[in-house]
């Protein structure tokens, strides 16, 4: 998938178009609500336009792998 297009999917998902940058994902399990993984400067624009309510986000400093272990409700 070209970055054009996950730019697109994501925004289509999550309702929210964030800064340009590869550093996101979306979880979508199979049972239970999407999971949003992002840097933490696209905390604040995400929560306030994006539907999900659970998401996680890291500082550009950090491994997003422990930060993942920080929920945001």
């Amino acid at each position: 998938m070209s970055s054009s297009s996950t730019k697109a999917f994501l925004a289509y998902v999550t309702g929210c178009l964030i800064s340009e940058n590869m550093y996101r994902a979306c979880l979508l399990p199979r049972d239970g609500e999407p999971i949003m993984i992002l840097r933490a400067v696209d905390l604040g624009p995400f929560t306030e336009s994006s539907w999900l309510s659970r998401c996680v986000a890291f500082a550009d400093w950090e491994d997003p792998d422990p930060g993942a272990r920080r929920h945001h409700p």
